[in-house]
C-alpha cells in the first residue's frame, strides 16, 4: 500500500459509515496514533455531553495526518500532533497560525514477552541486543511520523552518548539491521507486529507502551528525549526527512518529546472544536490522558497566545 492510499484509507472509512455527514454535527479529529486511547476516552465523553454532533478520530503519523490536508485537500476541526515542530513545518502560515503544547514522553524500546533475549536487555546494553543476529526490531516511518525520526535520533544521541564513531557508530549498525518491512507508517502498526510475533522489539513512546502492557527498557536521558532540561544536548543531531512540497527535504533536529493540538483555519466545525479542547485542557480531561499514561503539560504552552481562542486562553501559560 503507497503512503498516498494509506493516507486516503480513513477517508473512505468516514465515507463508508457517514456518507451524510453534516458539517455542523460532524467534528474531524486527526490525531497522532499514539493518542488514539485517550482521544477515544474523550470522544465518548463528548458525546455524551453533545449527543447532537458525531466526532470522527482519524489516528495516524502526525506527518501523515498534516499531509491530508495540504496533500489531499482534506479539512479537519482539529489536529493533535506528537511534535510541535509538524506543524511550523507543514501547516504554518496557510493551514494554522497557532498551536499548544499539552503533552509529553519519552521514547523507549518496547517488547514482548517472545522478544529474544528480553531477559538480558538493559539500559546499557540495548543496542548490542539488537545487533545480534536473527533479532527483528522496527520503528516507524520518519517520513509519515515523527516516532520513526525520533527513533533514527535516539541512534545519534546514543552514538554521543557511549562515544561511538566510525565503525562502532550505534546508528550505522541499526539503521544497517533494519530491514524496509520492519518500518511501519505509524508506530501503533509496529504495537501489532509485536504482539503478534512479527518484531522483537520495536521504538515507542513510553505512554503507548503502558497502554498495550508491553515491557519496555527505558533508554537513557540523554537519549529517549524526555528531559526538557536537555534539549540543548539533543540538538546536536538532526536528520533529514520529506519536505513540505514534493521532491524536497527538510533537516528535523532532535527536540524533547512535545505534543501539540490546533484548530485549522478551514476548519468546519469551529465551536466543536473549541468546545473539545476545553475538555481536553479541563481537569476531567487531565485525568483522562493521566489515566492513559500520557503526561500532560498544564498550563498548555501557545505559540503566540495573541493567537489563541478567547476561549481557550485560560488554559494557557500567561
Amino acid at each position: 500500500m503507497n503512503k498516498q492510499i494509506q493516507l486516503l484509507f480513513p477517508l473512505l472509512l468516514v465515507l463508508l459509515f457517514f456518507p451524510g455527514c453534516d458539517n455542523r454535527r460532524t467534528l474531524i479529529i486527526f490525531h497522532a496514533g499514539s493518542l488514539t486511547r485517550p482521544f477515544e476516552h474523550l470522544r465518548r465523553i463528548f458525546m455524551e455531553e453533545h449527543p447532537e454532533i458525531q466526532v470522527v478520530c482519524e489516528g495516524a503519523g502526525s506527518r501523515a495526518c498534516c499531509r491530508k490536508i495540504t496533500d489531499l485537500a482534506r479539512y479537519a476541526d482539529i489536529v493533535a500532533s506528537a511534535d510541535y515542530l509538524v506543524f511550523e513545518d507543514l501547516l504554518m502560515p496557510e493551514y494554522a497560525d497557532w498551536y499548544l503544547k499539552f503533552a509529553t514522553s519519552r521514547m523507549v524500546l518496547a517488547f514482548d514477552s517472545h522478544s529474544k533475549h528480553g531477559m538480558e536487555i538493559t539500559s546499557d546494553n540495548w543496542h548490542e541486543i539488537l545487533a545480534r543476529e536473527g533479532v527483528e526490531f522496527g520503528h516507524s516511518d520518519p517520513d509519515l511520523d515523527p516516532a520513526g525520526y525520533r527513533a533514527l535520533l535516539c541512534w545519534k544521541l546514543a552514538d554521543i552518548h557511549y562515544g561511538r564513531t566510525g565503525e562502532n557508530s550505534i546508528f550505522a549498525r541499526l539503521n544497517a539491521r533494519c530491514p524496509p518491512e520492519n518500518i511501519r507508517p505509524g508506530s501503533m502498526g509496529l504495537i501489532a507486529l509485536l504482539q503478534n510475533f512479527g518484531l522483537d522489539y520495536a521504538f515507542e513512546y513510553e505512554a503507548a507502551a503502558k497502554q498495550h502492557h508491553l515491557q519496555f527498557v527505558q533508554l537513557p536521558p540523554e537519549v529517549d528525549l524526555g528531559s526538557k532540561e536537555l534539549a540543548d544536548f539533543y540538538a546536536q543531531v538532526g536528520l533529514e526527512i520529506s519536505g513540505k512540497r514534493s521532491g524536497t527535504k527538510t533537516m528535523v533536529r532532535a527536540t524533547p518529546v512535545q505534543y501539540a493540538v490546533t484548530i485549522p483555519k478551514d476548519a468546519r466545525n469551529i465551536s466543536a472544536a473549541e468546545a473539545f479542547l476545553e475538555l481536553l485542557m479541563s481537569e476531567r480531561g487531565i485525568k483522562v490522558m493521566e489515566d492513559n499514561f500520557q503526561p500532560v503539560i498544564y498550563p498548555a504552552v501557545p505559540n503566540d497566545l495573541s493567537l489563541i481562542p478567547e476561549k481557550l486562553k485560560k488554559y494557557c501559560e500567561q
